[in-house]
């Protein structure tokens, strides 16, 4: 049982392991998520009026309130790792592997079993991602508080919660939006008549 769960894991590891787009995907999510933190980070620190040298918002991005803070904002990015994994689900239709799964006697349940794996995986990193932002935005601002450092972490887990339960629904939906994505299309369209009009118009194709 154990070896057919790692050889499933190598099936799904060699699909990915030389797919470029998945990997700019993987290196936009972990770069944005620091990097939108800061540009918020700085727009509080430098662009708000300030009272008694601190800004009118106080300093969110020091211990403890960082912990709030830092898995709030990278919340409104939770769709960078959807489209990764709405682009990993619908290659299994495109790329046609997922007859591939049948040949080798997978179950549909089986199937799903590691689609769901790939989504816990990339919310674990994402969530250690986002905990590792907080720890450099804590110990940027360099300011000390009264509570304890630790005080609000369990926000951590509220953003892994909340992005494990989004992901999945975004992987379900991922064949119907592939199908939709296939019916409707722009396309261009030369016309032979000599008039050298170039038409745009949706093109339904056969699913």
């Amino acid at each position: 049982m154990r070896s057919e769960f790692f050889n499933t894991l190598k099936v799904e590891w060699l699909k990915v392991r030389n797919y470029r787009t998945f990997w700019i995907l993987l290196v936009v999510t972990a770069a944005c998520m620091p990097a939108f933190n800061y540009v918020i980070y700085d727009f509080t620190d430098n662009s708000l009026p300030k009272f008694n040298g601190q800004s009118i918002l106080g300093n969110p991005f020091s211990f403890p309130a960082v912990w709030r803070t830092v898995p709030y904002n990278s919340g409104l990015l939770v769709f960078l790792p959807a489209i990764l994994v709405i682009t990993l689900f619908t290659n299994e239709f495109s790329f046609r592997t997922h007859r591939q799964n049948i040949i080798d006697g997978w179950s549909r349940s089986r199937f799903i079993h590691i689609k769901l794996l790939e989504v816990l995986a990339l919310t674990i990193g994402v969530t250690i991602l986002v905990a590792l932002t907080c720890v450099c935005f804590g110990f940027l601002t360099k300011t000390l508080s009264v509570r304890p450092h630790w005080n609000d972490v369990r926000f951590i887990f509220y953003f892994f919660v909340v992005n494990f339960n989004n992901t999945p629904t975004f992987c379900i939906n991922a064949q119907d939006i592939f199908h939709f994505g296939k019916i409707f299309f722009y396309r261009f369209r030369y016309h032979s008549g000599g008039s050298g009009k170039i038409e745009l118009f949706f093109a339904p194709l056969s699913v």
